[in-house]
């Protein structure tokens, strides 16, 4: 869970791909008088500082609720803990002006509540979380300095998402934001975390949840196709072909005396094509340690209810590597998935030697991939679900063309948000960079979300819906990149301050925004803030020409000014100017690095962008 650089794109590239920076005449560097050490960087992108100066609103007396993996785990390394990332203490980030507290000196004194740590490893020398959730909270509390704060862990390996709203909603919050990606939880029906946040904003909390940074766009597209998210692919049903020989070969060969037939990707019902190819930077993926080799790690979901899944797929990816099979059979002799869940994780293998980045023409290296089924099962094994696999890396720009490239009929290509990140209920939260100058950032995952069952539930038995359902996803673009010295990243800007890039970090800077419109209107439900914080939006162009910007970055940059501004106005008896409170500064000064902790040093190429990217994944 440690923080990397994505890539470096020239800025040519950028601009051909199409990067949308909003006006940068209100993008003034922050406040720097003020009792922070660390300035709050998304204030000029947000207007949040503009709304606290003119509404005299902080957050005070709105309660936020924080999910990720941990808090205040991982604290400096001490014998008992040697290998910690942490950079700070909580503590220390009170004493910073960076956290609520006693001892805050900006006299915001309220302290965080840790409803649930993450629980400690056997071995207490193995750093077992990040502390991302103090991260987050160093970004509530930059917007929203009054609020109150609350922490529930998601658990070891993050997995109980649920748990931690649970525990959420019992405290009383009034807004939850998570940064926990759901690649296992159900793509093709509501997850049981997404039944949750319907559960939370009935009751009338207001929800965020980061979009994830798993995005990636075909950095040179071939002849007649333009830049596009190729992450994801998905299809509404799955369309049985013959296999491609070598293909087939390759899965009897781990299953002998099976029958299989293959996906067809080719959308032209006159043709088949039972494999998809992706032109690829495999330098650009994940390093196994001690080899030459990466791995693009992949998630395979088809539409069976969840738990209750009888058909068995597979897919196989096909590399300088040879081909590797992967199927949800625990053994060849296991005719459906033991779990009865229709998902599984898989990966494609490369040898990098030889490969350098900094030219794409010898660094490419062609990934093919197919779908198949077992046809030797039951009869009701042999169905044609929705079905479809997601690039799980976490934003790494590894695509450079895709033959099957953009969304046509009833294929999907791009769409990478899952899980309760698309629950119809939260407000699904994408990134631009501060770096970026409000633009999007390229990691950003993309939608839409479409359900073919019922939610899913605990007797296994979802119903097929009469008409999928689908859902515009993000709903609203926030800021990431902002600083804080809670977690460690390569993007170090002094000695131990690092910027909080992903959309991990732009969410909780969205939900401290909605604490300053709810201390304004305390009445205000969550549909209330979806509609005012979408209608007062800054409207923001898609940077994909076949992707509406509905599905990648919702109404556009929250507008904070605006949004508590629409607030006001809508009060019975709106307060006049004189009637506001005034507050003090908040802005912060300049770090000039006062962490003993060995800089990390990013180097980049003339003329380049860092992008890069930072959450929690499901594992």
């Amino acid at each position: 869970m440690t923080s990397r650089m994505i890539a470096a794109v020239t800025a040519a590239s950028l601009m051909a791909l199409g990067a949308v920076a909003l006006p940068t005449a209100a993008h003034a560097a922050p406040a720097d008088t003020s009792c922070r050490t660390i300035p709050v960087d998304a204030d000029p992108f947000l207007k949040s500082d503009a709304a606290r100066d003119e509404f005299g609103v902080d957050g005070t007396g709105v309660k936020v609720g924080i999910i990720s993996d941990s808090y205040n785990v991982n604290t400096p390394a001490t014998p008992n803990n040697p290998k910690s990332l942490a950079l700070t203490s909580a503590d220390e980030n009170v004493a910073d002006g960076l956290l609520p507290g006693a001892g805050n000196p900006c006299g915001y004194t309220q302290e965080v509540t840790v409803l649930r740590e993450l629980v400690a490893a056997k071995d207490e020398k193995v750093a077992i979380g990040t502390d991302e959730g103090r991260a987050m909270a160093q970004m509530v509390h930059g917007i929203a300095p009054g609020a109150e704060l609350y922490f529930a862990s998601a658990g070891v390996g993050v997995l109980d998402t649920s748990g931690a709203i649970q525990l959420l909603i019992d405290a009383g919050v009034d807004i939850i934001v998570d940064d926990v990606i759901g690649f296992d939880e159900p793509w093709f029906q509501q997850s049981a975390a997404g039944t949750m946040i319907e559960h939370a904003t009935a009751l009338g909390i207001t929800y965020f949840t980061a979009a994830g940074n798993n995005n990636a766009y075909a950095l040179r597209p071939t002849a007649g196709q333009s830049y596009s998210p190729v992450s994801g692919w998905r299809t509404s049903a799955y369309r049985p072909t013959a296999c491609e020989p070598t293909v087939e070969a390759s899965i009897l060969a781990a299953y002998p005396g099976r029958t299989v037939d293959c996906m067809d990707f080719d959308r032209d019902p006159s043709t088949t094509d039972a494999v998809s190819t992706y032109e690829t930077l495999p330098i650009e993926m994940e390093a196994i340690p001690g080899t030459a080799d990466t791995v693009l790690p992949l998630a395979f979901q088809w539409g069976e209810p969840w738990g209750g899944a009888k058909a068995s797929f597979g897919i196989t990816t096909t590399t300088n590597l040879g081909t590797t099979v992967f199927t949800s059979e625990n053994s060849p002799t296991v005719p459906e998935p033991a779990s009865g869940v229709p998902y599984f994780d898989a990966y494609a293998e490369f040898d990098t030697t030889g490969h350098d980045t900094s030219n794409l023409d010898t660094d490419l290296v062609e990934l093919e991939v197919s779908i198949f089924r077992f046809t030797d099962g039951a009869p009701e094994t042999l169905i044609e679900p929705p079905i479809g696999f997601i690039s799980t890396i976490d934003g790494l720009q590894w695509a450079v063309s895709a033959e099957y490239w953009r969304s046509e009929g009833p294929d999907v290509v791009g769409a990478t948000v899952s899980g309760h990140n698309g629950a119809p209920a939260a407000l699904t939260v994408a990134a631009a960079g501060v770096e970026l100058d409000g633009a999007i950032e390229a990691f950003s995952s993309v939608g839409p979300v479409t359900y073919f069952f019922t939610p899913q539930n605990d007797t296994f038995t979802a119903e097929r819906l009469a008409e999928p359902i689908t859902h515009a996803k993000p709903n609203i673009l926030s800021i990431d990149g902002a600083r804080q010295n809670a977690l460690a990243s390569d993007a170090e800007t002094a000695v131990g301050i690092y910027r909080f890039e992903g959309t991990s970090a732009a969410s909780p800077n969205a939900a401290g925004v909605a604490a300053l419109a709810l201390q304004m209107n305390p009445a205000l439900t969550p549909a209330d803030v979806r509609r005012l914080i979408t209608e007062t939006a800054t409207p923001v162009a898609s940077p994909y020409p076949v992707i509406p910007a509905a599905d990648v970055v919702g109404a556009g940059l929250i507008d904070a000014r605006a949004l508590v501004a629409a607030v006001e106005a809508a009060l019975p008896v709106p307060p006049t100017p004189s009637d506001r409170p005034v507050l003090a500064a908040t802005g912060g000064t300049e770090p000039t690095g006062v962490l003993a902790l060995g800089a990390l040093t990013l180097l980049l190429g003339a003329g380049a962008v860092a992008l890069r990217r930072r959450t929690v994944r499901q594992s």
